[in-house]
């Protein structure tokens, strides 16, 4: 994998966030497409985060639709780095 990589529509699970939007660490999420495992979240905005940690409903039974860059070393994604979310999904 290169070590950064921007990719677009990409399907974002939360797996672990903190509630507090300012909060720095603590954030996991899963794109299946790029890694399987969680991999720790960056925002590119406090209001970015915002739109998925306050979802009206529970976050954690959504899917976000996002652009994102991901960073690699070693060959595994260490990090996400979250630009917008397009669109919030159902799970099935």
């Amino acid at each position: 994998m290169p070590k950064n990589k921007v990719y677009q529509d990409q399907i974002l699970s939360l797996f672990q966030v903190r509630g507090d939007v300012s909060a720095k660490v603590g954030d996991r999420g899963i794109i299946e497409s790029i890694s399987p495992r969680p991999v720790k979240l960056i925002f590119a905005s406090e209001e970015v985060k915002r739109q998925i940690v306050e979802h009206p409903d529970n976050p954690f039974q959504k899917l976000f639709l996002v652009d994102v860059e991901a960073k690699a070393t070693e060959g595994k994604v260490r990090l996400y780095r979250i630009f917008t979310v397009k669109d919030v999904l159902e799970r099935d």
